[in-house]
């Protein structure tokens, strides 16, 4: 009989910056200690740009897996970023610190618009030992614990030690999630996780997916599982300062976005996006005295709320002029297709010169 297989769970990743809600920025794949799990439990995983799939090999009956995963079991995966500008485009993250990672972590079976659900911190990349950097000047108990909760090593701490760091030795322990807690008297404890994993590759790891086989949160072996690793694009006032000669009329000029609806995406704004004008600047504007020249006059036209950053420019934004000729008013198109942000600049300022 043919070896037949099914999948035990899938990894999508998305963002809202891209035009098809898909993000192709990461490349997933297991660590050394989980290829080798995952060859023990007769599955292979796949990747495909951006989706992939733990797959297990079913039994002669094909109805149960042929090599069951065992409780408290863990499949870890390295989130590769494969994108320069990445951190440009998305909203509420930051480049790791050197040496740190964004640690991903199932924590129920609760499902949420098809997905289970992960949590997100941070972790300190390791190797062979663990160097933590005492945080309390009290005298405070610290300790290790693996991944399960189960404390390895003890130590304490005297209230205004000289020593800035504790040093666990973890050479003879499997690769994986560790965490040091300091405890002070009754309270509290203050945790920090370490991943510790000498074959991990450098600067390039983004994070850790980490799927754990608890007894609380088993896997399932119907196929339905699925995780998302989910980013929102970026969003912010979009500035346009019009430089204008000052023998024109500054309320006769526009910003109007002429769409129709095509610059908005799914999750996105409705109706058209509205810029304000501006004639008098605030004080607090750093950049319009830079823009003021003799015979020069500065106008900002200032979008209602923010606007998202988008793989796909939102078009037809236009410069106007309108005037009252008798009964008519008369439209002018001066710019038909305003320029977006730099997604490579702190700033959503632009700048027209008339």
């Amino acid at each position: 009989m043919k070896d037949q297989f099914k999948t035990l769970f899938r990894i999508d990743c998305a963002h809202t910056f891209y035009t098809n809600g898909r993000c192709g920025d990461f490349t997933l794949q297991p660590t050394a200690a989980t290829a080798q799990l995952l060859r023990s439990r007769r599955c292979v995983f796949r990747w495909g740009g951006d989706t992939g799939a733990v797959i297990y090999q079913l039994n002669e009956t094909a109805t149960l897996p042929l090599t069951a995963f065992q409780t408290n079991e863990a499949l870890a995966f390295t989130i590769i970023n494969n994108s320069a500008d990445f951190f440009h485009f998305t909203t509420d993250l930051e480049v790791p610190a050197i040496g740190k990672i964004n640690l991903y972590r199932n924590v129920s079976r609760t499902v949420t618009a098809g997905y289970l659900g992960l949590t997100k911190t941070e972790a300190i990349l390791t190797a062979g030992v663990i160097t933590h950097k005492i945080k309390t000047n009290s005298a405070a108990s610290i300790e290790l614990r693996n991944r399960e909760g189960v404390i390895i090593s003890t130590g304490s701490i005297a209230a205004g030690s000289q020593h800035k760091e504790y040093q666990f030795d973890i050479q003879s322990l499997p690769a994986g999630l560790y965490e040091v807690r300091e405890t002070v008297g009754a309270g509290q404890p203050d945790i920090t996780s370490y991943y510790a994993d000498a074959q991990l590759p450098g600067s390039r790891i983004f994070g850790i997916l980490l799927i754990e086989n608890k007894t609380s949160y088993p896997y399932d072996y119907s196929g339905n599982d699925a995780y998302k690793l989910g980013f929102t694009a970026k969003s912010g006032t979009w500035n346009y300062y019009l430089v204008m000669p000052s023998t024109g009329v500054a309320t006769q000029y526009y910003v109007e976005d002429k769409s129709n609806g095509e610059n908005h995406y799914s999750n996105d704004l409705v109706g058209p996006i509205v810029f304000n004008r501006v004639t008098s600047i605030p004080s607090t504007d750093k950049v319009a005295p830079m823009l003021q020249k003799p015979g020069k006059t500065v106008v900002l036209f200032q979008s209602a709320q923010p606007v998202a950053f988008r793989q796909k420019a939102r078009r037809l934004l236009q410069l106007l002029h309108k005037t009252q000729v008798g009964n008519n008013l008369v439209t002018k198109v001066i710019v038909a297709d305003l320029s977006n942000p730099d997604i490579r600049k702190t700033g959503t300022n632009l700048f027209i010169y008339i």
